[in-house]
């Protein structure tokens, strides 16, 4: 029942007027469509747009009146779509550039204690909409390298809510780019005065969804992999209103890729013969367009070779750099997906599970927080099963996998199977002492695939019943600091899909001293849950809540 016959022409806004009074609160717009918080009463307009323009709703009680936001919505109800919504002013775009256009625009107070108070709003059009300010009038920019500085408060929020792309919410500028066959485009943004920003690339117009897009670095790639000339539209955002007055140098270029500077041009490595290949090159050739791998353990910030790797059947491949300085490794499903499979290090392993067919893989070599530096990297493929390991942690206080300090323990660390090298019948474990002294332990083993990823409390156990016994008896550490290993009752099938969980019941009923501990890795999430005591067993069947959830797991060493 939107209030009709706003029909603003450019050089002649609407103004219009009314009461809080005459309003109840009739809409509850949902953040997650785009939409601006708010809860108090609203007030609707059908509003139609010329052709080519830009409409503009201001609302002239700020400092005065009640705190509000704007919407212009899809549609009508509470499950609308917010295109556009922002406190105090909200802007929609007409790009038909022959057709006008109606949009409802809803007026919300924030508050839900608004009984009163005076509406007062200015409805404007401007026409034809301003070169930049929305993607049918982008930039078009033909001449690189450009670099311009802008600043934001010449433009309005034209990029439409999308929750494939980086969030933002202040304005925003746009530029059209012809990206030949086989280059690649770069847009970076370096804003002034503190001001934070989002940069976005997108291959169509309107805009259905971001084919790169990054709030931190300020930078994006697109690498056109395709035979023919593309059309993509560059999009450089104020992350918060508050940063629509800053400026802010744009920079785009336009050239030539690399051999395997994206995964789409990766190079290809074909070790089905079991050759094992090498590969040298530098940083320097290479950029940064890719932010990590779904489930890979951490993220670098720097720029990364690619390749395309095939092994054979129920092989395992060794990715292994000895260059001059650290290369972050992920091994991953394909371009697009980009699911981890592997990630570490200077050195990984992942395992090819199909008993029949080879399997091609995708691989990130990426640096972290350097733009140049050798590497050299082996690529090779065994039929014989790694010694696998997480490992490199020095932290002593976890816990984990027992606490040598009470007389029982239970804990449960998950690993990912990033982390892991891949499905394999493990048969030994080895966790990494200290050494201060030696001691022999009473224990029960439990392994279990799983699709955990962290734990939520100190009460999210994964319970007993889902796990398998693999060991119960001794184990032993001496007073050489390093491995010390236990050797499976029953051999563990670990998929190699699936996370890792490991749990260990301490029974022995004795403790030393507190500086006997094994080491840990620090991680993302808390990844593992322990709790210790004296005087009584722990029942793995019915753990105690009042323990440890921790950004930690031991190191380990699986042997297959």
């Amino acid at each position: 029942s939107a209030i009709t016959g706003i029909t603003p022409i450019p050089g002649t806004p609407v103004n219009w007027t009314g009461s809080w009074s005459g309003y109840s609160d009739t809409s509850n717009l949902d953040p997650a469509n785009g939409c601006t918080f708010a809860e108090g009463p609203d007030v609707w307009f059908e509003v139609t747009v010329p052709a080519n323009a830009k409409l503009t709703v201001n609302d002239n009680e700020v400092g005065t009146g009640p705190a509000t936001v704007l919407h212009a919505v899809d549609s009508c109800g509470d499950l609308a779509i917010c295109p556009f919504s922002a406190p105090n002013t909200v802007s929609w775009y007409n790009e038909d550039p022959s057709n006008p256009a109606t949009v409802v625009v809803g007026v919300e107070t924030i508050s839900s204690s608004v009984t009163a108070g005076t509406i007062d709003l200015d409805f404007t059009v401007t026409a034809p909409i301003p070169a930049g300010d929305a993607c049918g009038t982008a930039y078009a920019i033909s001449t690189f390298p450009y670099l311009q500085t802008h600043n934001f408060s010449t433009y309005d929020p034209a990029w439409p809510f999308d929750p494939s792309c980086a969030a933002a919410a202040g304005n925003d500028i746009w530029f059209e780019v012809d990206v030949p066959a086989g280059e690649v485009l770069f847009l970076e943004a370096n804003p002034f005065g503190g001001a934070d920003v989002a940069v976005y690339i997108a291959d169509s117009c309107p805009v259905a969804g971001c084919v790169a897009s990054s709030a931190d670095p300020d930078v994006a790639n697109w690498y056109n992999s395709g035979t023919t000339p593309a059309t993509v539209y560059a999009v450089v955002k104020a992350i918060d209103p508050s940063d629509n007055f800053a400026d802010v140098a744009i920079s785009l270029n336009v050239t030539a890729a690399s051999p395997g500077d994206f995964c789409s041009g990766a190079t290809v490595v074909d070790l089905t013969a079991t050759t094992p290949q090498n590969w040298t090159g530098d940083f320097s050739a290479f950029t940064d367009g890719f932010l990590g791998g779904t489930g890979c353990s951490g993220v670098a910030v720097g720029p990364e070779a690619w390749f395309e790797v095939t092994i054979p059947a129920d092989y395992w491949l060794n990715i292994a750099n000895s260059g001059a300085v650290d290369a972050e490794l992920q091994v991953l499903d394909a371009c697009t997906t980009s699911d981890c499979l592997a990630a570490g290090t200077n050195s990984i392993w992942w395992h090819n599970p199909d008993p029949t067919n080879p399997a091609t893989v995708m691989v990130a070599v990426e640096g972290d927080g350097i733009i140049a530096g050798g590497l050299d990297i082996d690529f090779l493929t065994t039929n014989i099963a790694p010694d696998c390991y997480f490992d490199g942690g020095t932290y002593e206080d976890s816990m984990l996998p027992m606490d040598l300090f009470y007389d029982y323990s239970y804990g449960q660390a998950i690993y990912y199977a990033a982390d892991l090298c891949g499905a394999g019948t493990i048969q030994q474990i080895s966790w990494d002492y200290n050494g201060m002294g030696a001691e022999t332990e009473t224990i029960d083993i439990y392994l279990a695939n799983t699709t955990k990823t962290t734990f939520a409390s100190t009460s999210d156990w994964v319970a007993v019943g889902s796990l398998t016994l693999v060991y119960s008896g001794t184990y032993q550490v001496t007073t050489t600091a390093g491995w010390h290993t236990v050797t499976l009752d029953t051999p563990f099938v670990y998929n190699g899909t699936d996370n890792l969980l490991v749990a260990v019941d301490k029974n022995t009923g004795s403790y030393i001293s507190y500086d006997y501990n094994f080491y840990a890795v620090s991680v993302t999430g808390n990844r593992s849950i322990v709790v210790s005591e004296d005087g009584s067993d722990i029942s793995p069947s019915a753990p105690p809540t009042w323990g440890y959830i921790q950004p930690y797991v031991p190191n380990i060493l699986l042997e297959f």
